[in-house]
């Protein structure tokens, strides 16, 4: 699963908190991916 929108989603609501509370946090974000092996990619 490639999870651009949640990716997105999830940096918007921190910009938006940081802007209106004009507080920067320091912590990491993880979000459940899955790495899906692909046959049509360049093997390495």
């Amino acid at each position: 699963k490639e999870p651009y929108y949640d990716i997105g989603a999830v940096a918007i609501r921190r910009i938006i908190k940081e802007i209106d509370e004009g507080i920067v946090e320091d912590e990491d974000t993880y979000l459940p991916i899955q790495i899906i092996k692909r046959e049509s990619t360049r093997k390495i």
